[in-house]
């Protein structure tokens, strides 16, 4: 059996809470950003 593949396309606030949501599950989820890292924006303040 595969499973199922779930493509999250950004990484900002929304896409890592689905792809956080989606860990305990039997899914594979990849994860579609332009950078390489997530820059928290209210700490910068």
């Amino acid at each position: 059996m595969t499973l199922p593949h779930v493509v999250i396309v950004g990484g900002g606030f929304g896409g890592l809470y689905a792809a956080r949501a989606l860990a305990g599950q039997p899914v594979r989820v990849t994860l579609l950003d332009r950078r390489n890292h997530h820059l928290f924006q209210p700490l910068l303040y």
